[in-house]
C-alpha cells in the first residue's frame, strides 16, 4: 500500500510547528516550598506580565462589583488558607510591605470583630516568617505569606520599582464579591473603620 503523499506546504508548516514548540519559554518551577497556590483563572481585564520572583506572574486590577481573585496562601497558623473559605463573613485583606510595617490594628480588630467583619493580613515573607512573627507577637487576626508576590500581582499592589508590595485594602462581602478597594495610600486604623462601617451599612 503506498503511503499517502504530503505536500512541502504541508511538511514546511509541520516543521515551522514543532520548532515553535520546542523553543517556546517556559514558567520556571517554584522553588519554595512555601509558594502560594494560585488558581488559573484569573480576574477579568487582567494580563500577563513578568514577576522579579516567580517567573510568570498574572497582574490585575481588582474590581469593586467583581468575584475577589481567589487564592491559597500559608498562614500565621501554619496551614495553608483559601480566600474562598472565608465566605460567609465579611473579609477585609490588608496587604502590608513587611509584617513590621503595620500599624496598630488591635483598636481596629475589636471594632471589626462587634461588626462580625474578619481582618486578614497578606505580607511579602515567608511562611516561616510569619508564623515565627505571629508566636512573637500574638495576632487576633490572620496572617497570611506571599513570598512569590503572585497574589499582590493579582490584586494589583505589587510594585516593581521596590519589588514589592504598595498598601492595599480590599473589602469582600459573604459572597465573595468586592465592595472596596484601594492600592496606593496607606490608611490609618481610623480611616479603615469608617470605610468598612459605612460598606457595612449599605448592605
Amino acid at each position: 500500500m503506498n503511503s499517502p503523499r504530503v505536500s512541502l506546504a504541508a511538511r514546511n508548516f509541520l516543521t515551522a510547528a514543532l520548532m515553535s514548540a520546542a523553543l517556546a519559554p517556559r514558567a520556571p518551577a517554584q522553588t519554595d516550598p512555601k509558594s502560594p497556590h494560585v488558581q488559573t483563572m484569573p480576574a477579568p481585564g487582567v494580563s500577563q506580565v513578568v514577576t522579579p520572583s516567580s517567573g510568570a506572574l498574572i497582574m490585575g486590577q481588582v474590581m469593586v462589583g467583581q468575584p475577589a481573585p481567589a487564592f491559597e496562601l500559608d498562614s500565621s497558623l501554619g496551614k495553608p488558607i483559601q480566600l474562598t473559605s472565608l465566605r460567609g463573613d465579611w473579609t477585609l485583606l490588608i496587604f502590608l510591605p513587611r509584617m513590621t510595617s503595620a500599624p496598630d490594628f488591635a483598636p481596629l480588630q475589636r471594632t471589626l470583630d462587634s461588626a462580625a467583619v474578619q481582618m486578614v493580613g497578606i505580607c511579602h515573607e515567608r511562611a516561616r516568617s510569619v508564623e515565627s512573627f505571629a508566636q512573637r507577637n500574638p495576632l487576633a487576626w490572620l496572617l497570611l505569606a506571599d513570598v512569590t508576590g503572585e497574589v499582590g500581582g493579582m490584586y494589583g499592589v505589587w510594585d516593581p520599582q521596590v519589588r514589592g508590595f504598595t498598601p492595599g485594602f480590599f473589602l469582600i462581602d459573604p459572597r465573595g464579591i468586592v465592595r472596596y478597594a484601594s492600592v496606593g495610600r496607606a490608611l490609618s486604623p481610623d480611616e479603615v473603620r469608617d470605610i468598612v462601617m459605612s460598606e457595612r451599612e449599605k448592605s
